[in-house]
C-alpha cells in the first residue's frame, strides 16, 4: 500500500510508518524497507528504528547499522537509541564537544 503512494515525500513518511511498525517483529523485512526509503532524514529514522530492535539481541548488526545511518545522516535519529544502549558513547561525545575531560575514564 505505502508503495503505490505517488508523492515521494508521502511514500517516505508511509514507508517510515511501516518500519517503525514491523521493527519488532521483522526486523530484516524492516531493513529492507528502510533502505529503499530515498529521503535521508526518514531513512535514518527508519533505520533508527531497526537498530532500536535489535540492539539488544544483535548488538553487532546494531552497531553496523548504526554506523551507516551516522555516517550518513544527522545523529539526532539515533540519540535515544545511543543513549539506551550505549551511554559511554553520548558522553565521550557531549565531552569532546564541549571540551570536557571527565568521561575518558568511563
Amino acid at each position: 500500500m505505502a508503495r503505490s503512494i505517488t508523492n515521494p515525500d508521502w511514500q517516505a513518511q508511509a514507508l517510515t510508518a511501516v518500519v517503525q511498525a514491523v521493527a519488532g517483529t521483522d526486523p530484516d523485512r524492516a531493513e529492507t524497507v528502510a533502505r529503499s526509503i530515498i529521503n535521508p532524514g526518514l531513512q535514518a529514522r527508519a533505520l533508527a528504528a531497526v537498530v532500536r530492535a535489535v540492539a539488544s539481541t544483535d548488538p553487532g548488526r546494531a552497531g553496523r547499522v548504526l554506523g551507516e545511518v551516522l555516517a550518513a545522516d544527522s545523529w539526532l535519529a539515533l540519540l535515544s537509541v545511543l543513549a539506551k544502549h550505549w551511554p559511554q558513547v553520548v558522553l565521550r561525545c557531549v565531552d569532546a564537544l564541549s571540551g570536557n575531560e571527565r568521561s575518558r575514564d568511563i
